[in-house]
């Protein structure tokens, strides 16, 4: 009997342990909910940078244009956001350097790849994606 009561005490808490922690979810958001946090800025040469965070996009681009989302220091020291179209790979890791190659602006109604916390009523956006920040739109590969 004292085992069971035991063993129900510790199943408690850790469900209590759990239910307070951090809720992690990615979500793909059309481009208008996140462009408040981006100074769209030009770039004509490829540039090399390391990532801080990437989200790759679980969408394929067909009849709505996707993209990956990539925030990395480039040589300059100067943090960037880089938005890649029609981006699947999931292969990028912080930490990994990459070469940008700066892309125009795609028309039509975009879906960037976000990461949301939820933490009880309260939803909000990660780390790096909520932060202003000089953003492009470009191919990423690996160096």
């Amino acid at each position: 009997m004292k085992n069971l009561i035991k063993h129900r005490m510790i199943f408690i808490l850790i469900l209590f342990f759990f239910s307070t922690c951090l809720t992690y979810k990615k979500k793909e958001v059309p481009i208008e909910q996140i462009i408040q946090f981006c100074n769209f800025i030009e770039i004509d040469k490829p540039f090399e940078m390391r990532i801080l965070e990437y989200i790759h996009t679980g969408c394929f681009c067909g009849v709505r244009i996707c993209a990956s989302n990539c925030v990395g220091v480039n040589t300059d020291n100067d943090t960037i956001r880089v938005f890649s179209i029609c981006n699947t790979d999931s292969t990028f890791f912080v930490n990994q350097l990459v070469t940008v190659t700066p892309q125009p602006k795609p028309s039509g109604q975009i879906t960037i790849a976000q990461i949301w916390i939820s933490e009880g009523n309260n939803i909000y956006l990660s780390g790096f994606q909520r932060k202003y920040l000089n953003t492009i739109f470009g191919n990423l590969s690996i160096k």
